[in-house]
């Protein structure tokens, strides 16, 4: 069968997303992330509050940072608890769609929409000479990731780790943003940092995990079990560890292993259009074909733009002899990516 390829979508053309749209997009892929930003987003909007009420950038700065420490400290009870909502539901593997679903009457539009005006008042700020907190430059180094300029998002998120250099959440999102600037050794090294300071064990395993994700891509497939495997042992019920494991074992040839993998990752989140994608690759490598087909079909029920899914169901088709299916299917997948390689007689 053929090589796994990275997703890389390309959609049809349609109205261009909304920066709330790509918010929610991502909030879905980086659940405990998201629950760090619930947090900073009340911290930044209490330092946005004390800026407009000192008159528009009083330049009395201990006055303005007082007042902030304090709007901050009124808003930890209610921060607190939707932190804590958030990885009870993580701990009970509820779909992520829900759980976002369920905060939206803690977290409105409006606050969302905070983090895309970030760069502007961090600009009024700096040019006013007014300390800038390490959390307004997080935020706006996330609203940089979410529109997907990783460069101004990792030069901002570099401004929040010079004034705290032990803040774990800030190794984390720039582990994101060299991953989005395919910089895999700089992710490696930013999950490694992010590990040495956090001590919550749900935050650890998804470390591990990450880091581990990186490393498969690097082609460390041995350190990528070790780290998966860690971050299982942290947290057992870590679907997406099971995931990254079954990538690396799928990568050695060790495909039961991998079906291994897949399988209780699908059990702890059913949801997840990949993990399906990924097992049927397995089976299809074992010869397995209308068991992958089943998998295969499950993914792109699940996610209609999986374009590695199309890929491995037409290629599973056509050695079943179900040439037209296949041609559909490589016809569709190389729509979402042109650069996918040629399967002969398809074309």
């Amino acid at each position: 069968m053929g090589k796994k390829r990275k997703q890389k979508t390309k959609r049809q053309p349609k109205k261009p997303e909304g920066i709330l749209s790509k918010i929610e997009k991502w909030c879905k892929k980086h659940p405990f992330l998201y629950s760090i930003i619930i947090a900073s987003i009340f911290y930044v909007l209490g330092f946005i509050s004390s800026i407009f009420v000192t008159k528009y950038f009083s330049e009395d700065t201990n006055k303005i940072i007082e007042d902030t420490k304090k709007v901050a400290e009124d808003t930890n009870e209610k921060t607190q608890q939707v932190i804590d909502f958030l990885l009870q539901q993580a701990s009970n593997n509820a779909p992520v769609n829900k759980m976002t679903a369920d905060i939206k009457e803690d977290i409105t539009s409006e606050q969302k929409a905070q983090i895309a005006k970030l760069p502007y008042i961090v600009k009024q700020l700096e040019d006013k000479n007014i300390p800038v907190p390490d959390k307004v430059y997080f935020n706006e180094a996330l609203a940089y990731f979410i529109e997907g300029k990783f460069e101004k998002a990792k030069e901002t998120i570099l401004k929040a780790i010079t004034i705290d250099p032990k803040n774990s959440d800030y190794y984390w999102l720039l582990g994101d943003i060299s991953r989005g600037l395919k910089d895999y050794d700089g992710a490696i090294d930013s999950y490694t940092k992010t590990i040495s300071y956090l001590k919550d064990k749900n935050g650890l395993a998804e470390a591990y995990t990450n880091r581990g994700g990186a490393k498969n891509v690097k082609g460390d497939y041995d350190g990528a079990i070790k780290d998966c495997t860690e971050a299982i042992r942290l947290k057992p019920d870590c679907a997406k560890a099971y995931n990254n494991r079954g990538n690396a074992k799928t990568a050695k040839g060790d495909y039961d292993g991998a079906i291994k993998d897949y399988t209780e990752a699908i059990r702890l989140n059913p949801y997840d259009a990949e993990t399906y994608s990924n097992r049927g690759g397995a089976k299809a490598k074992k010869g397995n074909y209308d068991s992958a087909i089943k998998d295969l079909d499950t993914a792109i029920r699940l996610n209609p733009d999986l374009t590695e899914a199309y890929y491995n169901r037409a290629l599973a088709k056509k050695t079943l002899g179900q040439i037209e299916g296949a041609k559909a299917d490589y016809k569709k997948a190389k729509e979402l990516d042109p650069s996918l390689p040629v399967i002969p007689d398809l074309e």
